[in-house]
């Protein structure tokens, strides 16, 4: 058994036997921590489905990145838009 004090994110994800991948291959714990952090700094949160193959994490990952990608053109293209939208006020600053 692992002691709560001994337990960390990696033991947590890899302990319960979910996961088939090998928790000390280093590829699988920085696919983990990117899908992590990825998940973080794009603000998706955190939902129920989670990735377990380490196949699943990079797709997950990507996934979140031209989702985060689009979700900014978008929002850029409507500033874009609502910023030209009289032209009388566009001629007249320039």
């Amino acid at each position: 058994d692992i002691l709560p004090e001994d337990s960390s994110w990696i033991t947590a994800l890899f302990a319960d036997g979910t996961s088939p991948n090998d928790p000390c291959d280093p590829w699988h714990v920085y696919a983990a921590s990117l899908h992590w952090s990825v998940m973080t700094i794009t603000s998706i949160g955190y939902g129920d489905i989670t990735p377990i193959r380490n196949a699943e994490y990079v797709v997950c990952v990507l996934c979140m990145l031209a989702g985060g990608v689009l979700w900014a053109y978008t929002i850029g293209s409507l500033c874009s838009i609502m910023s030209n939208v009289d032209p009388v006020e566009t001629k007249f600053e320039t």
